[in-house]
């Protein structure tokens, strides 16, 4: 087989003579970088491979939860990995006759999220992971699961998004808004996951309630300020009506420094109501996401569909959808995610 330039250039070095004829002899160091990226016993590209692997995965929920599994290459010094789980759906509007109170669903709570930097040699040779799916409206979030095995028992986890899931936001009914999605306790480690997290560097955060629906007064659906409880938010409640017929507008979802603000959709007394804006899912940097829960629809009185409430990003709540005739339709969810390197 014919050899390498990389490898003819290891054997001219050992025997002091100078690469491809430009009079420079080949130092010591070079010899070592060479060897460093020579192709390896086995190898049949002809191209330099370094002594340490990497990899890079981001994963985000979709509807259905599956399990992937990841080998740690043998030559792997470290591992860090990010799991955040999905956030809860958004509650609907009360549907009630012209003239009558109605009000706003509330908004989901969105998920924990935890992180890992650990050694290689300290993890399974694979590791498992089950990313959260989408939340459907009404609907509590989901965990984001990795293990030493494709199992969520106790016993074979590594690490889990949180200790609770975000709680879904309550429908509107006819005087009190819905309830605010609650927000999930940040994971503490326990059982088998204890093995790992004491042997690398470990932090966690709990998620954000939602926003409460709109009372009938009619008062606005709840916001919620993204930023206070990590880089993913809660969605706020929807709008309200009243007796006399008069509307609110569903709740915001407050931005900070470079995030704008989600505007609620707006009340309409003779329908429909406003959509709320769906949230997004941004990115810092490779790894470093951030989302926004959805806004919240706003109402309508005398006819017509109150507004639906907007989706979540990833890893947040869904909004509560505004009262109406017909109420409005809460929002799902965002999706989980996992991202993983090793290097």
């Amino acid at each position: 087989m014919r050899r390498s330039r990389y490898r003819r250039a290891i054997d001219e070095a050992a025997h002091g003579l100078r690469v491809r004829g430009r009079g420079r002899p080949v130092s010591p160091l070079l010899r070592q970088f060479f060897e460093l990226f020579a192709v390896g016993p086995g190898s049949e590209d002809g191209l330099p491979h370094p002594t340490i692997a990497m990899y890079e995965q981001l994963l985000l929920g979709t509807a259905a939860a599956n399990w992937q599994s990841f080998t740690i290459p043998k030559n792997a010094s470290m591992v860090f990995m990010v799991a955040g789980g999905s956030g809860a759906g958004g509650g609907a509007g009360h549907t009630g006759a012209t003239a009558t109170n109605k009000t706003g669903g509330g908004g989901g709570g969105s998920a924990g999220v935890v992180s890992l930097l650990i050694p290689a040699i300290f993890l399974p040779s694979t590791i498992y992971v089950q990313v959260a799916p989408i939340s459907a409206a009404g609907s509590n979030g989901a965990f984001t699961y990795v293990a030493d095995a494709a199992t969520t028992a106790a016993a074979d986890l590594v690490l889990i998004s949180a200790s609770t899931v975000p709680g879904a936001g309550g429908a509107g009914g006819t005087t009190t808004g819905g309830t605010a999605g609650t927000a999930p306790t940040a994971y503490s480690p326990s059982n088998q996951s204890i093995l790992y997290v004491t042997n690398g560097q470990f932090s966690a955060i709990g998620g954000q309630a939602g926003g409460a629906g709109g009372a009938d007064t009619p008062a606005a659906g709840g916001s919620v300020t993204w930023g206070a409880a990590g880089p993913f938010s809660g969605g706020a409640g929807g709008g309200s009506a009243s007796s006399g017929n008069s509307v609110s507008a569903g709740g915001n979802i407050t931005g900070s420094g470079i995030i704008a603000t989600l505007t609620g959709g707006s009340g309409v007394a003779g329908g429909p109501g406003g959509a709320g804006a769906n949230g997004f899912t941004g990115r810092f940097a490779p790894g470093r996401l951030y989302g926004l829960g959805g806004s919240g629809g706003g109402a309508c009185a005398t006819a017509g569909t109150g507004g639906a409430g907007g989706a979540g990003g990833v890893c947040s709540g869904g909004a509560g959808g505004g009262a109406g005739v017909t109420g409005g339709a809460g929002g799902k969810g965002g999706p989980g995610f996992f991202y993983l390197v090793i290097f």
